[in-house]
């Protein structure tokens, strides 16, 4: 029944933060190689071809002090309004059948 391994919570943080700083790591050379072909003299339009960025983003990598952190997850606020109604979501949906209009009519009318 249960096919895959169970993993303790410090595992999946451990395997979560591997994987964030592995999308994180083109961010950081691309920053460094502004950095590096800017003290060349090379222009920016140069380096942004080369370094396969949009011109404002290499202005702002040469404004910065430190490489750009992490991307944060952005929370979409749809998900976030329905999260109180999904209980009564999923047993009405189970117990009518209704559509997807008919639902929202009813979540709409309880305010």
């Amino acid at each position: 029944m249960y096919r895959e391994r169970r993993r303790s919570p410090q595992t999946t943080r451990l395997r979560e933060e591997a994987e964030q700083q592995r999308r994180y790591a083109p961010r950081v050379a691309a920053y460094a190689a502004v950095h590096r072909l800017h003290a060349r003299g090379m222009p920016i339009a140069v380096i942004a071809r080369i370094v396969g960025l949009s011109r404002p983003t290499v202005y702002t990598y040469l404004r910065q002090d430190t490489p750009p952190g992490p991307k944060r997850p952005q929370f979409r606020r749809s998900a976030q309004v329905l999260t109180p109604y999904v209980p009564y979501l999923i047993r009405r949906w189970r117990e009518s059948g209704a559509d997807s209009m008919q639902l929202w009519r009813e979540i709409r009318a309880q305010g």
